[in-house]
């Protein structure tokens, strides 16, 4: 048997490499977002004027979590472009052996009827 990439063997090792739980990075978004608004408990407590710094210090924030995500979710896509590259590739590889195989036993199938005339 050859060392070839087979599909199964290959989405199984990509599955291992990235899988991901979605319950715990949703957990964790939350929990920063979460953090990030819990400072705007403090605007009572301040003057009106340091209102502003304490919104800016939120926005600032909530801008930076939108960018992990984002950035989570282009190396997520990259990830599953990747594995749909490979699986194709070993699917076009499959298919010419496939026929390849097809033709061989196409031809000893026609050597065989020849000989039995």
């Amino acid at each position: 048997m050859s060392d070839a990439p087979t599909p199964a063997n290959l989405a199984g090792r990509l599955g291992a490499d990235a899988q991901v739980d979605m319950d715990d990075v949703d957990a964790d978004i939350e929990a920063d977002v979460e953090a990030a608004l819990g400072q705007l408990e403090a605007l009572p407590d301040l003057a009106v004027t340091d209102h502003v710094a304490v919104f800016e210090g939120v926005q600032q924030r909530l801008s930076e979590i939108l960018s992990n995500v984002d950035d989570a979710n282009l190396r997520l896509a990259s990830v599953a472009v990747s594995a749909n590259l490979r699986l194709a590739s070993v699917a076009v590889s499959a298919n010419s052996r496939l026929a390849s195989i097809a033709v061989s036993a196409n031809s000893r199938l026609a050597s065989i009827a020849v000989s039995a005339d």
